[in-house]
């Protein structure tokens, strides 16, 4: 579990580096509250990166995104979880 604005920056500076692996999103549903300030996405990820000798290692896996609307009209994550796996 990471918590805090530096341990999650440390955590996604290894995923935005030039040399980090490529992950990619699927977002199987979307749903907005009535209220229209919080909503929540749920898919499916791949990364893949370099493992020894040059071959592609890929991860799949699950994860769940709940975002909130912003006072100045954009959204951000509030909670973000994933697991591999399908």
């Amino acid at each position: 579990m990471v918590n805090g604005k530096n341990s999650i920056r440390m955590v996604w500076k290894g995923v935005v580096e030039p040399s980090a692996p490529t992950l990619t999103w699927t977002t199987t549903y979307v749903e907005v509250a009535r209220s229209g300030d919080i909503a929540y996405e749920y898919g499916t990820y791949k990364e893949t990166s370099e493992a020894k000798k040059g071959k592609p290692k890929e991860e799949k896996g699950k994860y769940v995104a709940v975002w909130k609307k912003q006072k100045d009209g954009s959204w951000k994550v509030a909670l973000d979880i994933d697991n591999t796996g399908e």
